[in-house]
Formats: C-alpha cells, structure tokens, sequence
C-alpha cells in the first residue's frame, strides 16, 4: 500500500514510463528483474487481460471479484484484532474468521472461473466447509441475545471491524444474487 500511494502520488510528475523506474531505484530495487512483474511500464489502456482474452477494466465481474478482495481484507484486519481478544470459547474467533478467509479465495476463484471461462476443474467449497460454517452460525445464534433494535456499530474495536466486514459482504451478496 505505501509503493501504491507513492506510485500514483508521482505518476503526473513523472509519466507512465519513468514512475516505476524512478520509484523501484529510489527504493535500491532494479523492477526490470523482479520476479513478479506489477505492471508493465506502457500502461494497460484500461483493459486487463486474462488468460487470452481482454476484458475492461469497467466489466462488473472486476467489481465482484474486487468486492471478494475487499472483505477478505476487512476479515483481516478483524482477526488482527480477534488475536488480541480473549474470549473462551470452543473455536477462537480468529480461527472462525481465517476459515472463513480461506472459503472467500476458493469462493472467489469459482466465480472467477465461471465468469472468465477458466478450467471448470477449479477448487470448489466442500460440503464439509459449508457445513463448519453452518455449525459455527448456528452455534453463535445459540449463544447471542435475539436482536430485538437496530445495533449501533462500534461497542469495541472489533465489533466496529466486523460490522463493516458484514457491510461489505452485504453489498457483495447483493451484486452476485
């Protein structure tokens, strides 16, 4: 996120060519011989390419796709504050949430597959999966309050964290439905 913000904060300074020269050797790193390229220093004319075909940048399967990426992020940072918290129990939260993160990527990549025409053999979400989140579900409804008002977010850091995760997976289910 910092190379991020630098690279676009110099990108009308110094045009399309020079940025990532001039960023990577400020950092003591030569980008021509990185082993993952990041960009391509010619621009991509809003267009990303996957596979063999070309897809706009625009295409609502990005924004879906983007969508996924953003809660798995935001289910991060709530773990990152789970793994502070105490709270007994028979499956930590963080380990709630890393099962859950690990479900969005298999999620994400079937989606990517059917909508990008990849090798239907894509690792799928297992009944065994589906069924742990169900009985995780099921068990937090046993041990919460009925929600009788509307909650107001941000009774603790990751109560606050989490209710923007579930914003954001609300959105996203409303984009794939």
């Amino acid at each position: 996120p910092i190379i991020g913000l630098a690279l676009r904060g110099r990108e009308s300074v110094l045009g399309p060519r020079r940025r990532p020269t001039f960023l990577f050797l400020s950092l003591g790193i030569n980008w021509w011989d990185m082993k993952t390229k990041f960009f391509t220093g010619e621009g991509d004319k809003g267009e990303s390419r996957i596979g063999k075909s070309s897809y706009l940048k625009s295409n609502f399967l990005f924004a879906v796709l983007g969508g996924f990426d953003e809660l798995n992020s935001w289910l991060g940072f709530c773990r990152a504050e789970a793994l502070k918290v105490k709270i007994e129990a028979a499956v930590s939260i963080a380990e709630i949430l890393k099962s859950i993160q690990e479900a969005l990527f298999i999620i994400q990549a079937e989606v990517a597959a059917i909508a990008f025409n990849f090798d239907k053999n894509t690792k799928k979400i297992t009944a065994e999966k589906i069924e742990f989140l169900e009985n995780v579900i099921k068990k937090i409804d046993e041990e919460v309050p009925p929600i009788t008002k509307f909650v107001i977010p941000g009774a603790s850091e990751l109560s606050a964290r989490l209710d923007v995760a579930r914003a954001a997976s609300r959105r996203i289910e409303k984009m794939t439905v």
